[in-house]
């Protein structure tokens, strides 16, 4: 993969992508599948914003039918399933445990019927799955075989446990990264750290977008028949660039936040109701409290996800020590073996997802539930803008399908058939060891230790990641920055603390590919050491 802009430059582009989330990736992938010439802008890093910072879970969607919503389950499971079909080494099945408590909305013989409802309306959750990929059937447990399961949670009234299956993602970068890597395999072109400025227009019409290489402070013009706002917490602000921004935000904000903690992991995932009272207005069964997950993932456990108010600018966005002490003492009510401290917390997971423009005040937070797809050429007289809202990581690759197909209709193209369904995405096959088999990435990783013994060493001795690894994220992966390798190329980030020789040996290596200066490498050490005390809680730790 190149970051090519003066091809972004010089080409007329069908579709011209602003924003490089899981939203803004999916659909240029989508797109270039569909034989569309497709380029795609990113202000930051691939996926440096709230698509990095998820619970990594893959929901099938069985909580929707507490809603009554079966299309949305379908919707989930379906997507679950393509996943696990075109990413089988970076997404896998995972077993999940609610704890059942007496004999109403929490106990065995409610959460029973939810558990078969969800196998009957996911009848076709393994069409096309490996079989080692392949979700099973949910079962009631014993109250021993939950205790022994979920250790640590309250046995007060405790009657079982509803164990059904979703699955979990190794790796949300890569998985991302796959999905790109897929569209520059055919055709698609990219760049992240390009700021867009504004819209370029023809009378009413838009015609591409004004940017700016953030890496030079060199601007330039794209242009194409339609411009796709997939700008995340940013699209008004790409809206307010055409001088009349709409009145209700199509992203009212709010904070969600998950915990990387050190702790052992569960053998499963174990869902836990909050002792916070909260109502969910579009619930029909409302059982009155949050679900927390407690995730196992690579050794460690995830906590997730609390959902607070916000409303600040999105570059402004971090999570505070407030917002970590009251998610742990929530945590520790709810889950009372857990007994969780700060010094358990290795990392801190914080991204702006969508809000019902009607969320109340305090902490009722409703998330939006539903993605959002405005055509302002049907709706304000713009011709050539489109704007997408996603809600969740799972339904990304759906959402892009319905999106391409609206913009090929735009284009007066036949849309053809929905090959993202079925097509492998590169780096994702599944492995003799079960993880991600990328035979490309091995053998060039090989040649570059050849070439240079020194490039096959880990880049510290408490480390897994090799020198080479830092090289091939900047000549292969379109790595620019220090941090976009530390954090979302390779696992260095939830290997700290690392010592700060670890930091300067990769900015060594990382210079030495992309010709920094002593200026350059100075500043990105100082960059990369900030985001990784983002990731520790806050900026001040």
């Amino acid at each position: 993969m190149k970051r090519d802009l003066a091809r972004i430059a010089a080409e007329a582009w069908d579709v011209a992508i602003v924003g490089g989330g899981i939203y803004g990736v999916c659909a240029a992938h989508e797109a270039a599948l569909r034989g569309l010439s497709v380029c795609l802008l990113e202000r930051g890093d691939f996926g440096g914003g709230t698509s990095s910072q998820s619970l990594k879970v893959v929901h099938g969607g069985l909580r929707y039918l507490q809603h009554g919503d079966v299309a949305r389950t379908l919707e989930s499971i379906r997507e679950r399933r393509t996943l696990l079909r075109i990413a089988p080494g970076i997404v896998r099945p995972m077993a999940c445990v609610m704890p059942t408590y007496g004999h109403g909305l929490r106990g065995r013989e409610v959460l029973g019927v939810g558990v078969a409802l969800g196998d009957l309306v996911g009848l076709r959750r393994n069409v096309g799955v490996a079989p080692g990929r392949r979700i099973p059937r949910g079962q009631l447990l014993s109250r021993a075989d939950t205790l022994a399961r979920c250790p640590g949670i309250e046995r007060l009234g405790l009657t079982g446990g509803a164990l059904w299956w979703d699955a979990l993602s190794r790796s949300t970068e890569r998985l991302l990264l796959a999905f790109l890597r897929t569209a520059l395999s055919n055709g698609a072109a990219a760049a992240n750290h390009v700021a867009v400025t504004g819209l370029l227009r023809d009378g009413a019409a838009v015609t591409g977008v004004r940017a700016r290489d953030e890496l030079t402070g060199e601007p330039f013009d794209v242009r194409a028949k339609l411009v796709l706002n997939a700008a995340g917490p940013f699209v008004d602000d790409l809206l307010a660039t055409l001088g009349h921004p709409p009145r209700t935000p199509l992203f009212p904000q709010s904070k969600a936040l998950n915990l990387v903690t050190r702790r052992s992991p569960p053998e499963v995932a174990v869902a836990i109701a909050s002792r916070a009272r909260f109502e969910d207005r579009d619930a029909l069964l409302a059982a009155g409290s949050r679900l927390f997950f407690v995730v196992p993932w690579r050794g460690l456990t995830l906590l997730g996800t609390r959902h607070l108010p916000w409303d600040g600018r999105p570059e402004t966005f971090r999570v505070t020590e407030a917002d970590v002490a009251t998610f742990l003492g929530e945590v520790n009510a709810a889950w009372p073996g857990a007994g969780l401290a700060r010094d358990d917390v290795i990392g801190v997971y914080g991204g702006i997802l969508p809000r019902t423009p009607t969320s109340g005040a305090a902490d009722e937070v409703q998330l939006a539930k539903h993605a959002t797809l405005v055509d302002h050429g049907r709706r304000d007289g713009i011709p050539g803008l489109v704007t997408v809202v996603g809600v969740k990581w799972t339904t990304a690759r759906g959402v892009a399908e319905t999106t391409v197909e609206h913009l090929a209709a735009q284009l007066g193209r036949v849309a053809g058939p929905r090959l993202g369904r079925t097509t492998p995405l590169i780096g994702a096959a599944l492995g003799d060891d079960g993880g991600a088999h990328d035979p490309e990435r091995a053998r060039t990783l090989a040649a570059l230790a050849r070439t240079s013994p020194a490039l096959g060493t880990a880049v510290h001795p408490a480390s897994r990641v090799t020198g080479a690894e830092l090289v091939y994220a900047a000549r292969e992966e379109l790595a620019q920055r220090l941090d976009d390798v530390w954090l979302r190329r390779t696992e260095l980030y939830l290997e700290r603390p690392l010592d700060c020789a670890a930091i300067a040996r990769s900015a060594e290596l990382m210079g030495d590919e992309l010709g920094w200066s002593e200026g350059r490498r100075a500043d990105e050490i100082a960059r990369c050491e900030a985001a990784l005390r983002r990731f520790a809680g806050s900026g001040e730790r």
